[in-house]
């Protein structure tokens, strides 16, 4: 239980970080100087872009948040719950599609004539969310077994 105490603090702080993270984006770079990943008029989604990616940021922080909720269920209803099993399938689903989406629409940015190098970059970025679902999804069903296990030890003592 310690270590699941670590992984919630952990996580909390990870979503801080995200947090300043894209606070320093956003003041520091000056979205409006033009810097910002996608701002080209020439790219496919013109001005769009930074609304893309704001709204991918948005999904991974909701991620971020559930994952947290998860964690905080884990440590106070141990790790074979029902709730815990929930909170981790909505975030490997937020995770999952997150990452697809944002693999379809960067191929359409590196077809449409982007960077090609930084594209490619971003979309194994968006591979990683892929397999970051995957894999929650994978441990939630592993919970699923367990409090199914958990509760048939249970009904049979």
């Amino acid at each position: 239980m310690k270590k699941i105490k670590i992984l919630y603090v952990t996580t909390i702080l990870m979503a801080i970080m995200y947090i300043i993270g894209y606070l320093t984006t956003f003041i520091v770079i000056g979205r409006a100087s033009g810097n910002y990943v996608y701002t080209g008029k020439e790219l496919v989604f013109g001005s769009y872009n930074i609304y893309m990616n704001d709204a991918q940021s948005l999904i991974i922080f909701i991620g971020l948040i559930v994952s947290i909720l998860s964690l905080k269920s884990i440590v106070k209803e141990g790790y074979f719950s029902i709730n815990a099993k929930r909170l981790m399938s909505i975030a490997g689903y937020i995770f999952f599609f997150s990452g697809v989406l944002m693999t379809i629409l960067d191929i359409v940015r590196l077809k449409s004539g982007g960077e090609s190098l930084t594209i490619i970059y971003i979309i194994l970025m968006d591979f990683m969310f892929i397999l970051l679902g995957f894999i929650v999804l994978i441990i939630a069903d592993m919970a699923q077994t367990g409090y199914q296990l958990k509760s048939e030890n249970d009904l049979t003592i």
